[in-house]
């Protein structure tokens, strides 16, 4: 069925398209509200929802919510566990790894999805490679992270 594109789907769609930052649905939502106070919080979620079904948005799948990336070709990310920032990972995605999934499994393989979870150890990257709340933490060991 044909979709009308709407005034409320493009402004969600300029929001994602214009942030970076892989931002969570209300993220987006308060965004949206400031530029237009009279978009519901499920005028948002629904087409947020419409965007990635349309593929014109990706739906990273994250443990505690759900982030939105404007770009839809396969690509990896990593999570910081420390300021909770979800940035792209500078790798090419790795087909010959669908490929041997499909060839030891048999199952056909149409992508998969990697979100890497850690936190920056100022010591060893450079800054440019750091969020800016890690550019400020001192890292606590793995142990102080796990809760053990």
């Amino acid at each position: 069925k044909q979709q009308r594109n709407t005034r409320q789907r493009q402004l969600v769609l300029d929001v994602v398209r214009g942030r970076r930052d892989h931002p969570t649905a209300e993220q987006i939502y308060q965004s949206v509200r400031e530029q237009d106070a009279h978009v519901s919080c499920g005028t948002v979620y629904r087409n947020l929802n419409l965007l990635c079904d349309n593929r014109e948005i990706y739906r990273v799948v994250m443990s505690n919510s759900d982030r939105f990336d404007l770009r839809t070709d396969p690509h990896y990310h990593i999570h910081c566990l420390v300021c909770d920032s979800v940035v792209d990972v500078p790798y090419t995605y790795d087909r010959a790894y669908d490929e041997t999934l499909e060839q030891e499994t048999g199952y056909r393989v149409l992508c998969h999805h990697m979100v890497v979870e850690g936190f920056a150890l100022t010591a060893n990257v450079p800054k440019r490679a750091l969020c800016n709340n890690c550019l400020l933490y001192t890292s606590p060991s793995p142990r102080d992270i796990s809760g053990s």
